[in-house]
């Protein structure tokens, strides 16, 4: 039961997103240590192809929420060459009560070795700045998924609402 209100959701914003033409662009905007896309085609592709071989392995240890800030914290096993995220949104809201978005996160890095060592990131995300002031961001539940992590599983998706309400 716990799953279906999970992936109930993730659905109908696939759903909703592969039918608005006007998010199909793909638009990526580059921060410290991610970048983040507004994009229905690329979190489709997401949605479709989440695994080891989509993703580079990672976990992600919390997802928290306060104002508009949300904070992304990730783990990852061995030395890696241009270790890079990607934040993929499809650009589309469910208009229920709590308004919910999905925002799937997806690792590429080379030259990887399995040296035992583990390492932490943070990915700190302004959500005015990439989804806007006319979105009801403060009531908003953020779906977070691992790309790198078959849908089912149970550490796919990290949910979080605002801290401060």
């Amino acid at each position: 039961m716990k799953i279906l209100k999970v992936l109930l959701p993730i659905l109908l914003i696939v759903l909703i997103s592969c039918s608005k033409d006007d998010i199909q662009n793909d638009v990526g905007y580059q921060e410290a240590n991610y970048t983040f896309y507004k994009s229905a085609n690329l979190f489709s592709e997401a949605e479709n192809n989440r695994s080891a071989e989509y993703s580079k392995a990672f976990k992600i240890v919390s997802v928290n929420r306060t104002d508009n800030k949300l904070e992304i914290k990730l783990s990852y096993e061995g030395s890696c060459d241009n270790n890079k995220f990607e934040v993929i949104w499809s650009g589309a809201i469910m208009e229920s009560w709590p308004m919910q978005t999905t925002l799937f996160v997806k690792r590429s890095a080379e030259n990887c070795k399995n040296d035992g060592k583990t390492f932490e990131e943070t990915l700190i995300i302004d959500l005015k700045k990439f989804m806007g002031d006319d979105l009801d961001l403060e009531n908003t539940v953020f779906h977070v998924c691992n790309g790198s992590i078959e849908k089912g599983n149970p550490n796919d998706v990290v949910s979080t609402s605002n801290t401060n309400n």
